[in-house]
């Protein structure tokens, strides 16, 4: 039986927030497919169970051959080769990591047969990241590309000039037990023991770029908040000094205490000036009843199905297209969305991961 092995940047667990490695270890905590995973020796413990680790160190040394070679995988293709055993077969899964695969490419090529091996590629952004020079040796080793939406598939396909069976879906998965809405009545419990009674609340979650955009909602913010007192906008994710009164500054809020805001809010905004994969926090603030607004860029649209799902803004850059959105979302006492209950769910993620790799097992079999 082929095994799976999943080459991760980052150790896992991992400590710090990140939307893949919290998918993988969302995985690897059910009755996962993955046999061994090479990484860097975790700091978090314990371990995931029923997984072989294959680690390394960043000494010193390391280090040192890293700046001397600049050869930022070799720890990784030295892992790989030890574990493989020639005449086996192996799924591996590669996520982001685009310098990696020439050289495992080269290694497979030198020490072993190239029909031995299924080469999985998760990709969490949206554009098409190679040129179109590298993007030919590129697809023609890898076997299946796996991207967040279906426009990134096409816009890849377009690009690229290869076949649609190159390419898989696998929406992000949130998980519902964290992830739910609340009543209106409950939201009104939640807001008073917050502090936030009989106002109306506006969320922005994300890291403090300038590509998030929210200087650009904080110019429309001021226009808007004269107009309506009763609303605030909570910030987390920046560390902004801001004095405002419709304005509060969450800082760097834990993962696990995020659903409460999520839950409390009636408003999330996502304005966005970059084309992103499949937003997490976008898909957390579905997952809990908030009237979303969002840029209409990258698998944004998407993520709302296109419009079904929250207002999307098809002029993300204009402050006077926000104020028009904004207002009109104000006009609503409830949200006028209808979310389906089990939507981005991280059960139907695991079943997608899981079909992916026994789909990827089976062709190698065929290969024999």
């Amino acid at each position: 039986m082929p095994e799976t092995v999943l080459l991760s940047q980052y150790p896992l667990p991992y400590h710090k927030l990140g939307s893949w490695t919290t998918l993988y270890m969302n995985y690897l905590n059910t009755d996962h497919q993955i046999d061994h995973i090479i990484c860097e020796k975790p700091i978090k413990s314990p371990l995931f169970k029923n997984v072989n680790y294959v680690t390394f160190r960043k000494s010193f040394k390391f280090k040192v051959i890293q700046k001397i070679t600049k050869n930022t995988q070799y720890q990784y293709i030295k892992k790989l080769k030890k574990l493989i055993k020639p005449g086996n077969k192996y799924v591996i899964q590669i996520v982001d990591n685009f310098k990696i695969v020439p050289q495992i490419e080269e290694l497979i090529t030198a020490y072993y047969q190239r029909s031995d091996f299924y080469i999985q590629f998760f990709y969490h952004s949206y554009p098409p990241f190679l040129s179109k020079e590298k993007g030919i040796s590129f697809f023609k080793f890898v076997n299946e590309i796996v991207l967040l939406t279906k426009s990134s598939a096409t816009i890849h396909e377009d690009y690229y000039k290869i076949k649609p069976h190159n390419f898989s879906i696998l929406y992000n998965g949130i998980d519902s037990r964290k992830f739910f809405s609340i009543s209106e009545k409950e939201k009104i419990i939640r807001k008073n023991e917050m502090g936030y009674s009989g106002k109306k609340i506006f969320l922005w979650v994300s890291q403090d770029k300038p590509k998030k955009g929210l200087d650009l909602l904080l110019k429309v913010w001021k226009t808007i908040s004269e107009k309506y007192p009763d609303i605030l906008l909570l910030v987390a994710g920046s560390t902004r000094v801001i004095e405002s009164n419709s304005i509060q500054i969450l800082g760097k809020v834990p993962n696990d205490m995020m659903p409460q805001y999520y839950q409390m809010a009636d408003y999330y905004v996502f304005p966005t000036l970059c084309e992103e994969g499949f937003p997490m926090s976008l898909s957390e603030a579905v997952k809990c009843g908030c009237h979303c607004i969002a840029s209409s860029i990258g698998g944004v649209p998407e993520v709302l199905n296109y419009g079904t799902y929250g207002k999307l803004v098809t002029e993300p850059f204009s402050e006077m297209a926000w104020t028009e959105a904004i207002e009109e979302a104000l006009k609503y006492k409830k949200n006028p969305y209808l979310i389906p209950e089990d939507i981005y769910s991280i059960n139907q993620w695991v079943d997608g991961m899981n079909t992916l790799i026994n789909n990827a097992k089976i062709k190698l079999q065929r290969s024999s």
